[in-house]
């Protein structure tokens, strides 16, 4: 009985030992399994950083080799440890959103923090990785998939917050890699459907915002503003995460 025990102890010990520590946040965007060209990582930090000035909400993108390199069996446990973990978004608020993608495993996650699951629930996380994202996925061009994806999330908590989307400069730098060809002309018309969902999306909240005294519930939190000791821009300081958490919301879609 006493060496079943010992073994037991020691098997345990084993599993411990081989998942690692999940990764520290160095600002907004931390790309861990080297994917992102320099042109979109420098896009994607600005349109982070002024996203964050003008509505207070975050949106983190990570790059993994794999989830199970820490110990996790899917990306969305290791989102949303993840996601706890470095507390995206204002504490109290939770406005936090990951994108994140696991390279080797080829899943990819948007992670929405309880604040915002309002403004993307399931159904609209869950297009904009169709519709943005995935088709760069499938041909292999990560950083173009990973920028468009922050792109259309930028746009629709912009939208939320009555904040004009030409503020942020979307669309951002564009790559060469992610310039459209001669031969890639329906991404450009898919990413133009995008937008004009968010738009869509924003009327239509609206509309129903003035059909309510109460107003909606993020909204009434005080669209622009932010703390004072957030940090405006991800590159600036690797402390920028305010204590926000998810319940899981969200969507996953396997590449």
């Amino acid at each position: 009985m006493k060496r079943l025990l010992w073994g037991a102890f020691f098997f345990i010990s084993a599993l411990n030992m081989s998942a690692q520590t999940l990764p520290r946040p160095d600002g907004f965007i931390n790309d861990f399994a080297a994917v992102l060209t320099a042109d979109d990582r420098l896009a994607l930090e600005e349109l982070t950083g002024i996203l964050q000035e003008k509505t207070g909400a975050e949106i983190d993108v990570v790059t993994i080799k794999s989830f199970g390199f820490y110990g996790y069996g899917s990306i969305d446990e290791f989102a949303v440890a993840l996601f706890n973990e470095w507390g995206i978004g204002r504490s109290g608020k939770d406005d936090g959103v990951l994108v994140v993608l696991a390279v080797e495993d080829r899943d990819v996650r948007i992670e929405v923090g309880y604040g915002l699951e309002g403004v993307l629930p399931d159904s609209v996380a869950g297009r904009i990785l169709d519709n943005a994202v995935i088709p760069d996925f499938r041909e292999n061009n990560f950083s173009a998939g990973l920028l468009k994806g922050a792109q259309a999330i930028a746009s629709i908590i912009a939208a939320e917050n009555g904040i004009d989307r030409d503020s942020l400069a979307l669309p951002a730098v564009v790559s060469e890699s992610s310039r459209p060809k001669s031969s890639e002309w329906i991404g450009l018309v898919v990413w133009c459907g995008i937008v004009f969902t968010v738009f869509i999306f924003a009327a239509r909240k609206e509309g129903a915002k003035k059909g309510h005294s109460g107003g909606g519930t993020y909204r009434s939190s005080g669209g622009g503003s932010h703390s004072s000791g957030s940090h405006s821009s991800s590159h600036h300081s690797s402390s920028s995460h305010s204590g926000g958490h998810s319940g899981g919301g969200g969507a996953s879609r396997h590449f």
